[in-house]
């Protein structure tokens, strides 16, 4: 989903991409831990879907991109993420946060 639409998209349809995206997101770490033997997390990829990562965003655009909000704790055990990537996504985190 493109910045613009998710930033003008009406609180219900925000509450139902968030709800949708964390009840999938199980399934799609498990598909991505059967495929790779590393975990490696990039934060808010927006368009930019690396090979061998697990792509998170916000509002996702893609199949292959899980929903992730940033501003809430990390679903990953202890010690399970051998890398974090995030790249010109701090400015999207509002300032409280």
């Amino acid at each position: 989903m493109s910045s613009l639409l998710r930033r003008t998209a009406a609180p219900p349809l925000r509450y139902a991409q968030r709800v949708v995206g964390a009840m999938v997101r199980p399934i799609q770490l498990q598909r991505h831990n059967s495929r790779n033997r590393e975990l490696n997390v990039c934060i808010g990829c927006g368009w930019d879907v690396r090979e061998g990562w697990l792509n998170t965003d916000y509002g996702p655009n893609r199949l292959d991109v899980v929903f992730l909000d940033a501003c809430q704790p990390m679903p990953f055990g202890d010690s399970t993420v051998d890398r974090y990537y995030a790249e010109h996504m701090i400015e999207h985190v509002p300032i409280p946060q």
